[in-house]
């Protein structure tokens, strides 16, 4: 028993790490690609950042994520470029979040199966 729960917690802990890490890489990807649209395309970084009343600069994910995975006809190569990073990144993020909450899930039924 003591041998299950601790390669249970131990894959945890492994999709936690990883979690992070690919938590980082994300914001960093992300925040490239915020700053190259604010330099290069401010247009449509206000339209993608505005909320409600509030103005632009706002964090929206409701028009920022539909911009990011939508195959727009974008001609700035370094934009497509930064967009598909984003996006890999994203998607290997939930990916892995998906996984955690499923492990969780599989864990705490194993152990409470075990202990039963």
């Amino acid at each position: 028993m003591a041998s299950i729960g601790l390669s249970i917690f131990s894959w945890l802990a492994l999709c936690g790490i990883i979690l992070i890490i690919l938590g980082g890489v994300t914001f960093v990807r992300l925040f490239k690609l915020n700053s190259y649209i604010k330099k290069n395309h401010h247009r449509k970084w206000k339209e993608i950042t505005s909320l409600g009343k509030f103005g632009p600069g706002l964090s929206n994910p409701f028009r920022a994520w539909p911009y990011i995975f939508n195959n727009t006809k974008e001609t700035d190569e370094k934009l497509l470029r930064l967009k598909n990073s984003a996006k890999m990144s994203l998607r290997y993020f939930l990916i892995m979040f998906g996984m955690l909450v499923l492990s969780l899930i599989a864990g705490f039924t194993i152990m409470y199966s075990i202990s039963n």
